[in-house]
């Protein structure tokens, strides 16, 4: 029994050890399909952004990371919208090489009348010189991302998110319930004199990668059979616990039914006879 015991450990293991590898093989591949799903995106042409989203409608996930094209002028207020970081494109996982900062975030007025959220880029440190784009009419190409979660309310020329629940009190409606991440724009506006540029947003990746289905049916079936081994195996030891105590009482059944031995008499002893 107890060599059986050491063999189905050993297979539970093995198939644990399986079900694991399928499940990092699950997560690893849905990743991979997303990264080449983002990057068709950015390498896409850029389509009108009327042939994706129109203001005030639902912003869906499929809508995230599409190239689109969009003319407009400029509108004030302007922001900086604190708390972003820039993340190192040579080491983007590296979160120790991010640096925080500010998005430079303004409204685009389209030719269509709505207001589109633009974030026109990232800067270390706020300077009143880099909200320089009201009034610029512009045609802009960048990709698509969905409204934050409303933030911190406005704070001199600073916004908790760019929140289209939000800025719709200082933009007007009608309102994307998106936004854009500004990657070309003709003309472009300046940059400050005397100032850093502005440096480049992150083009929006997709949320929640997911798991591979086909990988993690096949974890699933390895868990399975692991577990199904160490059921059997307690079983086994559970019948056989059962097959000794029965066998034991059976034991003790028949030793009560034959009852107590007659004693044996002593061969050295003799009885006298009885007196006349």
């Amino acid at each position: 029994m107890l060599v059986l015991l050491v063999v189905i450990l050993a297979a539970a293991a093995v198939c644990v050890r399986l079900g694991a590898w399928q499940l990092d093989r699950a997560v690893a591949r849905a990743e991979q399909g997303q990264a080449a799903e983002l990057a068709a995106r950015e390498q896409a042409a850029p389509v009108p952004i009327g042939d994706i989203a129109e203001p005030q409608t639902h912003f869906t996930q499929e809508m995230v990371g599409r190239r689109v094209h969009v003319a407009g002028t400029y509108i004030g207020p302007e922001f900086f919208v604190p708390g972003q970081f820039r993340v190192d494109p040579a080491d983007p996982e590296n979160t120790d090489l991010w640096t925080s900062g500010y998005w430079v975030l303004s409204g685009l007025r389209t030719d269509g009348g709505a207001v589109l959220p633009v974030v026109r880029g990232w800067v270390a440190e706020t300077d009143p010189a880099y909200l320089n784009a009201e009034g610029t009419r512009v045609e802009a190409i960048g990709y698509l991302d969905g409204s934050q979660a409303v933030g911190d309310p406005v704070d001199g020329d600073e916004i908790g998110a760019v929140s289209s629940a939000q800025l719709v009190n200082e933009w007007s409606t009608p309102i994307y319930s998106g936004f854009i991440v500004l990657a070309e724009s003709d003309p472009a506006v300046p940059d400050p004199a005397g100032l850093p540029p502005l440096d480049d947003v992150a083009v929006p990746t997709l949320s929640g990668g997911g798991l591979n289905l086909q990988n993690l049916a096949y974890a699933g079936e390895w868990f399975i059979f692991g577990g199904f081994a160490v059921l059997i195996w307690w079983r086994m030891v559970r019948d056989e616990a059962r097959d000794l105590a029965a066998a034991a009482a059976a034991a003790d059944d028949d030793a009560g039914a034959a009852g107590p031995p007659e004693a044996a008499r002593d061969p050295l002893v003799v009885t006298p006879p009885a007196r006349p």
